[in-house]
């Protein structure tokens, strides 16, 4: 009731299964209980690892609870940010089923982690892109040290300078046992990133 919130990932709400049941019940109450506070007016809700959708069943439910979810975010003046393992022509065709208002959250360090080729995901994607996580990770491994895995960070930001991005930013940033020294080091990298493209 008290600070604004830049941005807020809803990480525990799945959309097919059992889990979508509370997901139709609970998250609208935080939907209107979050909307006065978030200053992006973007909620992000990953479908990845367990709440992944892999079959076409569980891809259709999800959209399905995503449409529902839409009409009651729109009331509130919200937009919903899918954050996925799809590649990008499979996340258009997925998102553009689940009606306006949706959106892609782009996760640098999770797409490096499935090898995607980042740039040009995001030159595909253009302006569906309305939220991006920073992190870095190794091809198929853990996070570490933004600057240290394998996301190509220059040109990753070149395109999305090039796509019009004018969104946030939201680190999710690896710690270590020196986490303020972590992760200001890691927020000079990424304040350089966007100077450079500015």
């Amino acid at each position: 009731t008290i600070l604004p919130i830049g941005s807020i990932d809803c990480g525990c709400y799945g959309t097919f299964g059992p889990a979508a049941e509370r997901t139709r019940k609970e998250l609208p109450i935080l939907l209107i209980a979050i909307a006065p506070r978030l200053q992006s007016k973007i909620i992000s809700i990953p479908l990845v690892e367990k709440f992944a959708p892999r079959s076409e069943t569980e891809k259709i439910e999800s959209q399905d609870t995503i449409r529902g979810l839409v009409a009651q975010a729109q009331k509130l003046g919200l937009r919903i940010a899918l954050e996925t393992e799809m590649p990008a022509s499979e996340l258009l065709s997925f998102i553009s089923a689940c009606g306006q208002g949706v959106g892609v959250c782009y996760d640098l360090g999770n797409a490096a982690s499935c090898g995607f080729d980042i740039p040009a995901e995001i030159r595909l994607l253009g302006t569906a892109v309305i939220l991006v996580h920073v992190k870095d990770r190794k091809r198929g491994g853990l996070s570490v040290l933004i600057g240290t895995g394998a996301v190509p960070f220059d040109e990753s930001f070149k395109a999305l300078k090039e796509i019009g991005y004018r969104g946030q930013f939201t680190l999710q940033a690896w710690r270590g046992t020196e986490y303020l020294d972590d992760a200001s080091a890691q927020r000079a990298f990424v304040k350089n990133l966007i100077s450079s493209q500015i």
